[in-house]
């Protein structure tokens, strides 16, 4: 199975919090409220989308069903889907130099990559070459098992953080989220 990151831009939040007024209170309550209406609404699509399709209709990958039923033009989906996708890449690369740029100042990168320190030029200009490679298998069906990896690979390691830091009782780690519980982070490890 493949693990589509549609969900990244529930994550933007925590991606901008050096943006956010009130960082510490926002990022849970944002990316809580957004995952919640995101599975909603999920939900109510799989629920449309059993009524008015058939099942081999559904499971055919040659035919998007959405544009077939689309009003008032199947064009409207299609244009839907390349504006979608572009909102979506145009704010991961503006979001992923920063973090890069963190995570190098952080020395968590092997010593190859001290050149990303503190310039968000250069970690922009790393984050297009990681694109242009990607742009290169020439088919997502070919980068998909990879870019799943990597997002499995963030999730479970900002989970695994969070479990280690309780777990050990760091005298730093004093997370302020009221439903915060370490047996969810592990829970997080173990799924992803």
């Amino acid at each position: 199975a493949l693990f589509f990151n549609a969900c990244t831009g529930i994550l933007i939040g925590a991606n901008s919090s050096n943006n956010l007024k009130d960082p510490i209170n926002s990022i849970p309550k944002g990316t809580l409220s957004a995952h919640l209406s995101t599975l909603g609404l999920y939900i109510l699509l799989f629920i449309l989308f059993g009524c008015v399709g058939t099942r081999s209709a559904l499971t055919d990958l040659t035919v998007i069903v959405s544009a077939e039923i689309a009003w008032p033009h199947r064009w409207v989906v299609y244009i839907g889907i390349i504006l979608s996708s572009s909102g979506s890449a145009l704010q991961q690369i503006h979001s992923a130099p920063f973090i890069i740029s963190s995570i190098a100042d952080d020395d968590m990168l092997p010593r190859i990559f001290n050149f990303l320190k503190g310039s968000y030029i250069k970690s922009l200009a790393f984050t297009v070459v990681l694109i242009c490679i990607s742009i290169c298998f020439g088919s997502i069906d070919q980068a998909a098992p990879l870019v799943t990896i990597f997002f499995l690979l963030c999730y479970g390691g900002v989970n695994i953080a969070c479990f280690l830091l309780d777990y050990l009782g760091s005298p730093n780690w004093r997370p302020k989220w009221r439903y915060y519980n370490k047996l969810t982070a592990f829970a997080g490890t173990v799924l992803c």
